[in-house]
C-alpha cells in the first residue's frame, strides 16, 4: 500500500508561536540526498511538507524538484513565507498549499503569532487563488480558540479555501490544551455550521453519525520523517522514548469491548501518551462522561485532501 510521507524539511521557522509542537535548537535540515534515500526506499504516493517553514531549508528548491521528478502529490504547509518567497513555476506544482490561521481577526492572530502574520497568511492565499492553486485554511483548536472555530470557517471560506482543524498536542505544554467539554463544544459547533469534507480524527468520526468510519491513518497509511531523519508513525509522537514506538498501534484494555471501537481504535494513540495515560482510552473519547456523545454531520463525499489521509484532522467547508 502506498503510503503518505510527511516530510519535515527543517525545524526552522521565522515566527516562534507558542503552541508549537517542531523542535529545536540546534536547527536541522533534512538533506536532498536523503530526502531520495527517503523516496527510494518507501512506496509514496502523497507528500506533505510541514514541521518548520520550508524555504528556510537551503535545499528546498531542489527537493521540490525531485519531488516533481518522481512525480508525487505534493501539499505545503506555510505561515506563508514560503509561499510568497516561491517561484511561479514550483508553486504551480504543488497539489495543494495549507496557510496557517489560528484566529478570525488581525488583532487576535498577531497578538499570538507575531505582527504581520494574519496579513501575510492572507496574501499568501490570495497569491494561490491567483495562481490556482488549491488551498486550506489550518487551524490549531486551542483552548484559547476554541470558540472561534465557526468564525475561522467563515474566514476561510470567504478566502476561497476549506477549514482544517487538528486538535493541539501537548508536545512540550499541556498549557493549550482544549477541556474535554472546550473540544466537544468546538467540534459540535463546528459541524453544525459546516459541511464536512473529510474526518480522521478518530473521536470525531466515531462521535458523529454519517462520517466515514476511517480510523486515525497514522503509523498504517502514513509515516513521518523529523528533521533529524529519524522515522516516526506521528509527527506528535513523544520524543523521549516514554512510549517504544513499537507500541502505538497498541488498543488500551478499556477499549476493547466498547461498541465504538472499530471506528476509533482508542483514539489517538500520541495524545494518549502525551497526556501520560497511553493505556487509557483517548481524553477525548466521546462515550466518557454521563452520556455517549451523538452528533450529526453533513458530508460532501469526493473531495480529496492529501493530509486528511497523513493525520488525525478534521476538513469543513463553511456553510450547509
Amino acid at each position: 500500500m502506498a503510503l503518505s510521507l510527511g516530510l519535515g524539511l527543517t525545524n526552522d521557522c521565522d515566527l516562534r508561536c507558542p503552541h508549537c509542537y517542531r523542535p529545536g535548537p540546534p536547527v536541522h535540515h533534512l538533506t536532498l540526498d536523503e530526502v531520495r534515500a527517503t523516496l527510494d526506499a518507501l512506496d509514496v504516493d502523497g507528500v506533505n511538507l510541514g514541521t518548520g517553514e520550508t524555504c528556510l531549508n537551503p535545499q528546498h528548491e531542489a527537493i521540490l524538484d525531485l519531488l516533481a521528478e518522481r512525480k508525487k502529490r505534493v501539499s505545503l504547509v506555510s505561515n506563508g513565507l514560503t509561499v510568497l518567497g516561491l517561484d511561479r513555476a514550483r508553486l504551480a506544482r504543488l497539489a495543494e498549499v495549507e496557510i496557517s490561521i489560528d484566529f478570525p481577526d488581525r488583532a487576535r492572530m498577531d497578538a499570538f503569532r507575531g505582527e504581520g502574520a494574519f496579513d501575510r497568511a492572507v496574501a499568501a492565499l490570495e497569491r494561490c487563488a491567483h495562481e490556482k492553486v488549491p488551498t486550506t485554511v489550518l487551524a490549531v483548536m486551542m483552548r484559547d480558540n476554541h470558540r472561534h472555530l465557526g468564525a475561522l470557517a467563515r474566514l476561510a471560506g470567504r478566502l476561497g479555501a476549506p477549514l482544517r482543524v487538528n486538535t493541539y498536542q501537548p508536545v512540550t505544554s499541556p498549557e493549550f490544551l482544549p477541556r474535554p467539554d472546550e473540544f466537544w463544544l468546538a467540534v459540535a459547533s463546528l459541524l453544525g455550521a459546516t459541511t464536512v469534507l473529510g474526518c480522521s480524527e478518530p473521536v470525531v468520526a466515531a462521535a458523529a453519525a454519517g462520517l466515514p468510519l476511517s480510523g486515525s491513518p497514522c503509523g498504517r497509511g502514513s509515516i513521518r520523517v523529523t528533521p533529524t531523519g529519524e522515522r516516526r508513525p506521528c509527527v506528535y509522537w513523544p520524543r523521549d522514548g516514554r512510549v517504544p514506538a513499537s507500541e502505538f498501534r497498541r488498543l488500551p484494555e478499556a477499549c476493547r469491548a466498547c461498541p465504538l471501537v472499530a471506528t476509533c481504535g482508542g483514539g489517538c494513540a500520541s495524545r494518549r501518551a502525551l497526556v501520560g495515560r497511553f493505556d487509557e482510552p483517548d481524553p477525548f473519547c466521546p462515550q466518557l462522561g454521563p452520556t455517549p456523545r451523538r452528533l450529526t454531520a453533513r458530508v460532501e463525499e469526493g473531495v480529496e485532501r492529501l493530509h486528511v489521509a497523513s493525520v488525525c484532522t478534521l476538513l469543513v467547508r463553511d456553510g450547509g
